[in-house]
């Protein structure tokens, strides 16, 4: 994370006292993961090169590292590891880059004597509605058209004969108070897709939507399947390669990987080779047996698009499910009870099931395991957050070491990056290994290290994972991409106060997002709040995206039959205008009125009974 601190000159060298210092912005409950805030001190003798700029004017960090204008060169200059970074090293003089001839500087702020650059005003596209301008997104996005050709400093729009000031941020030179300490896991990274506009908060921007996606690469299995004239690719079978009459038949019924159209037309087996592969139909998903029959109902692989991935698998996700339940962190209402129990666990599964949607691809469910490099930036492995801070300084005890020879090639990437994350030794992403991976991106050697300690590790059949020797595992094995999003879901979300709360409101109001409201969020905002910033009240980011995924799949367990015996099925009049719903009831011979229901009446066995329901007890 950034160093902020101040020199103190003693016997001929410079002390200096250095602060760890955080700024949540964007995914809170990661930046509280850092490690703990420390006095720490270190001894520098400063060379000629950094104690003058006389020749060298500093140039602007790019949006990561300034913290939108709070911190230049001067925060990093009193560690020159900094200038392993490209940002760090290519603006600032103390690492050799800025720019050289006629300046005055005062402080930290240097003004220019000669012609400067007049940045251009962005289209709609990239300017948010006006909210954003050239010194919103920095160099990195020097690759895209609209920023190259209207930011100066990439070399865009137009001189004009002024001089600009730069400005001066001021430092405080007081020590941060340490940060609160918050549950373990990491909850997000940046979305692993780009997001729908170019006024998305600034810890998820990337390239607008509206610019045109290179052609996705072939997988090497549908490389294979063109190559023999098929178009679809089912890897759970022995012949894996067929011609099915559409898209739908591939990747819905059989679950496979659609390869194209164009894929040169070959003859149609007679019948698919083999049993068909199972679908969300597995009837031992948990291990609850109501619960199992109602998901083998629910299609959920088409529902959640987890059919089409050929990422995830809904196997992977029910074998996870069944390990932690076997190392004693289940799903919240796994354990049995009544039909109220039953459909509290099916809709807990939905609203995780809806996060890990959108955190695993956002508009495309399923879509990435390993963080996307979507800033399109050399040193996006070491972070991608707002606020510049590394993802290798997230050590809170107990933490994975940091072990700078680590080489770590991403398994998954998006067709629009320019290539998969990695880290390599000796270049400016050494030790860089830690970014987000998962259904709910797990970051951190802080956070791989607890997931390694409290799951992995007590499971036989994972006993050649090591995490922190090979944090890349959590993609290279189908149920290690659902872990880390379960194990944070059940040792935090769950564990939020207003979480059992909303859970049991949403099923006794008659699943009604209205009626699960807990200090003034949803069931499924919640659960998404936590997720993304770490607080059940703050609202995630595209909350409306995410709400209509859990729309969708708590629509398709009530048409397989959740809460089907929760409303009495005798129909009963509807009370007439003027009447009171007990009046009705009780006329009927009925002692329990719930006004959301269809058939509101019906006779409980107690009050208690009648209040499970959402009901008003009629005595």
């Amino acid at each position: 994370m950034p160093k902020i601190g101040r020199l103190v000159l003693v016997a001929g060298t410079f002390l200096l006292e250095v602060h760890a210092t955080t700024t949540c912005q964007g995914d809170v409950h990661e930046c509280l993961q850092s490690e703990d805030s420390s006095l720490l001190q270190r001894k520098k003798t400063l060379t000629p090169r950094e104690m003058s700029v006389e020749a060298c004017v500093d140039g602007t960090l790019p949006f990561a590292w300034s913290g939108g204008g709070v911190h230049d060169c001067s925060t990093y200059m009193m560690d020159q590891g900094y200038c392993l970074h490209q940002a760090v090293n290519e603006a600032c003089c103390f690492c050799g880059g800025g720019s050289t001839g006629s300046s005055t500087t005062t402080g930290s702020s240097t003004t220019a004597v000669s012609g400067s650059c007049v940045d251009g005003a962005l289209n709609e596209e990239w300017n948010g509605g006006g909210i954003h301008t050239c010194d919103t997104y920095g160099p990195d996005y020097c690759g895209h058209d609209e920023i190259a050709q209207k930011c100066c400093y990439c070399g865009g729009e137009s001189e004009d004969d002024a001089p600009v000031a730069s400005p001066t941020p001021p430092m405080s030179t007081q020590a941060p108070a340490p940060p609160t300490q918050s549950p373990t896991l990491s909850p997000t990274s940046p979305p692993t897709s780009p997001p729908t506009s170019a006024s998305t908060p600034m810890s998820t921007l990337s390239p607008p939507t509206s610019a045109p996606s290179p052609t996705p690469a072939l997988s090497e299995g549908c490389s294979a399947c063109v190559a023999s004239g098929e178009q679809c690719y089912v890897s759970s079978w022995g012949e894996p390669c067929f011609t099915p009459d559409d898209s739908a038949t591939c990747t819905g019924t059989y679950g496979g990987e659609w390869c194209g159209s164009t894929a040169v037309p070959g003859p149609s087996p007679p019948s698919p080779p083999g049993p068909s592969p199972p679908s969300s139909g597995s009837s031992n998903c948990t291990g609850n047996a109501e619960v199992d029959a109602i998901l083998a109902s629910a299609n959920l692989e088409q529902v959640t698009s987890l059919g089409s991935s050929s990422v995830y698998n809904y196997a992977g996700f029910c074998d996870a499910v069944r390990i932690m339940s076997d190392v004693g962190l289940p799903l919240a209402s796994l354990g049995g009870g009544d039909d109220i129990e039953t459909a509290k666990a099916l809709t807990n599964i939905a609203s995780l099931l809806a996060q890990c949607m959108w955190e695993s691809g956002g508009d495309a469910p399923f879509s990435a395991c390993d963080e996307n490099n979507y800033i399109n930036s050399a040193t996006a492995p070491c972070t991608q957050r707002s606020d510049g801070s590394l993802y290798a300084d997230l050590t809170s005890p107990p933490a994975c070491d940091v072990d700078l020879n680590m080489r770590m090639v991403a398994e998954t990437r998006a067709s629009w990056t320019s290539g998969p994350m990695e880290c390599t030794p000796n270049t400016v992403t050494a030790g860089c290994c830690w970014w987000g991976r998962g259904a709910i991106q797990t970051t951190g050697p802080h956070n791989y290290r607890v997931l390694q300690q409290d799951v992995v590790s007590k499971v036989e059949s994972l006993s050649a994972v090591d995490l922190c020797t090979n944090p890349e595992a959590m993609c290279q094995r189908d149920e290690m991409k659902w872990l880390g999003a379960l194990y944070y879901w059940t040792d935090v979300v769950q564990k939020t106060s207003e979480f059992p709360e909303s859970l049991s409101n949403f099923v006794t109001s008659g699943f009604s997002n209205a009626g699960s409201e807990v200090n003034g969020a949803s069931f499924n905002q919640g659960t998404g709040g936590v997720v993304n910033n770490g607080f059940w009240t703050w609202a995630p980011h595209e909350n409306a995206k995410r709400m209509a995924n859990f729309d969708n799949v708590i629509a398709a367990l009530r048409t397989a039959g959740m809460g089907q015996s929760l409303s009495p099925t005798p129909p009963v009049p509807t009370p007439s205008s003027g009447s009171s719903g007990c009046d009705t009831c009780t006329a009927g011979g009925e002692n329990c009125y719930v006004a959301s229901w269809s058939a509101p009446c019906f006779t409980a066995a107690s009050s208690s009974s009648c209040a499970g329901y959402g009901g008003v007890y009629c005595v």
